[in-house]
């Protein structure tokens, strides 16, 4: 699950959504593209993607200042040449992060996902390794409402997988 994060740190550095950014990958890499291209290839997930990555779907909004939309469809194209399922989620009017009927539809959207593409436990680890704990996590948030309702039992939860 990806709430508009950056993905590809040089091209975020390079085409800001805004004349801070670059600032503030500055500060926190110690330097640009430039002079800490390591640090900037390191620090960019979608130099991370393969095949073996779980299903992905990514959220973003619009107007974001922070994160530009374009960051996600880097992050949606490279997944897809690799094969790996994803789903993107574009909310046109929203900035970086978003509230009340969008954040509803977002959890909704992120449960319908898991539940279509969800592996079992022991799949996760032997394909992702530490990303476990994301995902797992990521399910959690997804099925809290459900649980603490009442509306769905763990056990239903489960045979849901």
């Amino acid at each position: 699950v990806d709430f508009f994060g950056p993905t590809e740190l040089v091209n975020m550095y390079n085409k800001p959504p805004n004349p801070l950014i670059p600032l503030l990958l500055f500060q926190v890499i110690g330097g640009n593209p430039s002079t800490h291209a390591a640090l900037y290839q390191q620090s960019s997930p979608l130099d991370f993607v393969t095949a073996q990555r779980p299903p992905t779907i990514i959220l973003h909004g619009g107007i974001d200042i922070v994160v530009a939309p374009s960051q996600s469809l880097l992050l949606k194209n490279q997944l897809t040449s690799m094969g790996v399922v994803n789903e993107y989620v574009f909310y046109p009017t929203e900035n970086h992060g978003w509230t009340g009927a969008n954040l509803a539809d977002s959890f909704e959207k992120i449960q319908t996902f898991i539940n279509a593409n969800a592996y079992d436990e022991k799949t996760i680890i032997a394909q992702t390794g530490i990303h476990v704990v994301f995902l797992l996590s990521a399910i959690a948030i997804a099925y809290s409402d459900r649980i603490m309702s009442g509306t769905s039992t763990h056990r239903e939860v489960q045979e849901s997988h």
